[in-house]
C-alpha cells in the first residue's frame, strides 16, 4: 500500500527488493504476517526498514496516507480501506500465503450462529481467493 504519488505507485507490480530502502509502516514483530515478510526478506538476504510498528490496519494506512511510509498488507486486510489517496500494488515473486483455519470441538455441532459465521467466513475467503 501506498501513496498514489509514490514513485513506485505508477508500476504494476513491484518486487520485495524495491522495497530494501524504503520506510515501512509495520505490523508488530510477532504477528504472524509481521513473520512471514520478514522470513521471506531475510530469506532473500534483504534488510527491511520497518520505521513505525502499529497493531491496526486503519492506523496502518492513516500513516501510509499521511506520508510516514509505505506498507505491506494482506489484500483482504485493507479491501475497502484504500480510499483514492492510496494504492494498491501487488508484489511480484513468490506469493506471500499464510493458512488460516476454524476450529471447533469435535463431536459437537455448532450453534446455528456459529455455523452461519462458519459459512460467510468460507465464502468470503472462497470469492476472495
Amino acid at each position: 500500500m501506498l501513496p498514489r504519488s509514490h514513485r513506485l505507485a505508477a508500476k504494476a507490480s513491484v518486487a520485495l527488493v524495491d522495497l530494501r530502502d524504503q520506510p515501512l509502516v509495520s505490523l508488530p514483530g510477532d504477528s504472524r504476517t509481521r513473520r512471514l515478510i520478514d522470513s521471506t526478506a531475510a530469506s532473500a538476504r534483504l534488510d527491511l526498514k520497518h520505521v513505525v510498528v502499529v497493531s491496526l490496519f486503519t492506523t496502518m494506512l492513516g500513516l501510509v496516507r499521511a506520508g510516514i511510509g509505505i506498507a505491506i498488507a494482506p489484500k483482504s486486510g485493507v479491501a475497502g480501506l484504500l480510499g483514492r489517496e492510496l494504492k494498491a500494488v501487488p508484489l511480484r515473486g513468490k506469493p506471500l500465503v499464510r493458512d488460516l483455519g476454524i476450529v471447533a470441538l469435535r463431536g459437537r455441532e455448532p450453534t446455528i450462529a456459529a455455523a452461519a459465521l462458519m459459512t460467510l467466513i468460507k465464502q468470503s475467503w472462497n470469492r476472495d481467493s
